[in-house]
């Protein structure tokens, strides 16, 4: 028998979703590559291992993202911490990149946010944002002590040359609570932005912890069918089963969506409740 399915979403109206343009997190294992003194970690999926406390006049560590839309290389999350140290460890449930200052004097004053050269202490991430609309970042951050840290966050558009500053961001008050947060971007389809999360003063020397990082912007491609079970056009499909349909990336079901599968031999329609998962519809 022949079967034939036939799909159709409904539209839905309002703004365009979000998705994620690349997603840094430091939960999986990396393939490492040296330079001088700059390592690079790519993501390779081997599993979590701990990058031990390093200082970063030794060793500047750039991080290329665990999932990204474009070349791989053009995305890169990095940190400064010019008498200080770093490692990537695991804390709890979380695993963090974390800056550790060695003193309370080398924070970057508000006033000099729009010059680079005076840059010190914070965490950095560049990429493109070409063909994209609404670019915003999310990220979360826990302070080492028993108190909240203030953040000043700054952004270049034009690859570090003008910098704009944003409101402060205020981290969890541990290194086991982490506050999400979500920054808007006037940097709409340019070549290279850089975003820096500066450590805005402290009393005491501690660490700051990363547990992600992430580049939003408005998804206006549809996705696309990678793969079908059964494959399209199989014959001698089974009349019970379970259709499954893979999508390039994850999918919202419309309230109005309905679907009908179609047996191409008697042109009889039967009604299929589909279901979501991820990037799979399946119907059973």
């Amino acid at each position: 028998m022949s079967l034939l399915a036939i799909i159709a979403f409904g539209s839905s109206a309002g703004a365009a979703q979000q998705a994620a343009v690349a997603s840094w997190v430091f939960s999986e294992g990396w393939e490492t590559s040296s330079s001088g003194t700059v390592v690079t970690y790519t993501p390779d999926g081997s599993g979590w291992t701990a990058l031990s406390n390093t200082a970063w006049k030794t060793k500047q560590p750039v991080f290329l993202p665990n999932s990204c839309n474009g070349v791989q290389a053009n995305y890169k999350l990095t940190l400064k911490t010019s008498d200080g140290k770093w490692e990537v460890k695991q804390s709890k449930d979380s695993y963090v990149l974390r800056l550790n200052t060695a003193s309370i004097d080398k924070f970057t004053k508000k006033e000099d946010y729009g010059n680079p050269e005076k840059h010190d202490q914070y965490f950095e991430a560049s990429f493109p944002t070409t063909s994209l609309n609404n670019v915003k970042v999310n990220f979360a951050i826990g302070d080492g002590s028993s108190s909240s840290t203030h953040f000043g966050v700054a952004y270049s558009a034009d690859g570090g040359t003008t910098w704009t500053t944003l409101d402060d961001y205020v981290s969890g008050s541990h290194w086991n609570t982490y506050n999400d947060a979500t920054f808007e971007l006037n940097a709409d389809n340019k070549e290279n932005v850089i975003v820096r999360l500066f450590i805005v003063s402290a009393t005491k020397n501690s660490n700051y912890n990363l547990k992600y990082f992430n580049v939003l912007a408005d998804d206006h491609e549809a996705p696309k069918l990678t793969a079908s079970r059964p494959a399209d056009n199989a014959t001698d499909v089974a009349t019970s089963g379970t259709i499954a349909l893979e999508f390039n990336e994850s999918i919202v079901r419309a309230e109005d969506a309905m679907a009908m599968l179609t047996n191409a031999n008697n042109n009889k329609v039967t009604e299929l409740e589909p279901n979501v998962s991820g990037n799979v519809l399946r119907f059973a």
